[in-house]
């Protein structure tokens, strides 16, 4: 793998990152928009808080995967491209 690919990897993390801020009315949601590369995003629903969406749960389920290919790209790279890409790993 190259940078290149793990580029396209963080930018459509970054775009399912973006269209899940747009529910962020759901508790879900704002648990999940905390979550940075190489962490697990997750579908769990605190007790008593209402349940997302369809659109909402889609877009969670969206990020969840970009930041699982986002990692195993990061992953794929050689540790010096892992050492030039590591600063851009975080959102801003």
């Amino acid at each position: 793998m190259d940078q290149p690919q793990w580029g396209e990897a963080l930018k459509r993390l970054c775009d399912a990152r973006e269209r899940l801020r747009s529910f962020d009315s759901y508790g879900a949601v704002k648990r999940n928009l905390n979550k940075k590369p190489g962490e697990v995003a997750d579908m769990d629903f605190g007790y008593g808080e209402p349940t997302p969406s369809k659109d909402a749960q889609d877009a969670i389920k969206e990020f969840a995967a970009a930041l699982n290919a986002e990692s195993g790209a990061y992953l794929q790279l050689s540790h010096d491209d892992q050492d030039v890409v590591r600063p851009r790993r975080k959102f801003t």
